[in-house]
């Protein structure tokens, strides 16, 4: 089963079990036909259908079952349509996947070797870093097989169906052995995602600022700015109890960012807004401060990033 959009882009896959069952899930609200193919049978389209958040479609498809011929002939259209579907691709603005790589317990695996295969010889190939992620920046839209693969840990193998201009985050967990554990997740992200995304490597690429993780800000149970940051080079909190109200770096008041976008912090640096975030970034001067966190009224800010935005 091959749900597609109204461009006839493929949006999710699906296989029928031992009754012939299935689930699709779809990423977005939006109009939908299913595609029925199978080894034996016509290919046929059914829909479209018009879903709303929320909505939940239960229908029956038919089937039909090949002659001899038609088989060949099925074949020969295939060949074609992948051709088509191929050259279609190279036209689309290409997609972003990224993912991050652990263990069972939740570690990172250093290492791991990602491959994207769409089975044109092309493959892409990133190699995880110390905290496990990796990133393919110009995916070209359509099919992929992603492996990942550690001298330590089993393989894993999974689909992944790259988007036009969309980004798509892989969560990937390596079993040392044969467990029966999830292992690769896909969720496709919006065009802003994947734009904050390529910004964020690029950042990190050059080696400006500090970053902080989400894991850690979990793992010490600090959740407003003034407690992250205390204590940090170049940092000064000014405020009584454990609601501090003002927070300097190198004697420059920052401007706060969320999501990209600039944040009011009328209630004072010690206000728990850090929950569910997955990155903190901090530059404390203007050497340091990138252009998209510059407005012309501050020379150092603060950027943080929840798991929505991000």
């Amino acid at each position: 089963m091959t749900l597609v959009d109204d461009a006839f882009v493929t949006v999710a896959r699906a296989t029928t079990d031992g009754e012939g069952r299935f689930t699709l899930t779809l990423p977005d609200p939006g109009s939908y036909s299913i595609v029925v193919e199978g080894e034996g049978f016509a290919s046929l389209t059914h829909g479209p259908w018009v879903l709303a958040p929320g909505d939940t479609l239960r229908t029956t498809l038919d089937a039909r079952r090949l002659t001899p011929i038609e088989e060949v002939e099925a074949a020969a259209r295939e060949h074609l349509l992948r051709q088509r579907a191929a050259r279609l691709a190279e036209r689309l603005p290409p997609g972003l996947v990224k993912g991050r790589v652990v263990d069972e317990a939740g570690r990172p695996v250093e290492t791991a070797e990602v491959r994207l295969d769409a089975g044109t010889g092309a493959d892409q190939v990133a190699v995880t870093d110390r905290e496990g992620r990796f990133l393919f920046q110009e995916v070209p839209a359509g099919s992929w097989h992603v492996t990942v693969s550690h001298l330590t840990y089993l393989t894993l193998e999974g689909d992944l169906e790259v988007r036009p201009g969309r980004g798509h985050e892989v969560q990937a967990t390596m079993a040392i052995d044969a467990l029966p554990i999830e292992g690769v997740t896909v969720k496709v992200r919006s065009r802003n995602w994947m734009e904050n995304q390529r910004g964020i490597a690029e950042r990190r690429r050059i080696g400006i600022g500090e970053f902080i993780d989400g894991e850690e800000i979990e793992r010490r149970g600090q959740f407003s700015l003034a407690e992250l940051l205390r204590g940090r080079p170049g940092v000064r909190v000014f405020g009584p109890g454990i609601r501090p109200e003002s927070l300097q770096l190198r004697r420059c008041t920052p401007m706060v960012f969320k999501d990209g976008v600039p944040f009011d912090m009328a209630l004072g640096f010690g206000e728990p807004i850090l929950f569910d975030v997955e990155l903190v970034e901090v530059y404390r001067g203007p050497s340091e401060l990138p252009p998209e966190f510059n407005t012309g009224r501050n020379n150092c800010a603060i950027a943080f990033w929840t798991k929505r935005g991000t």
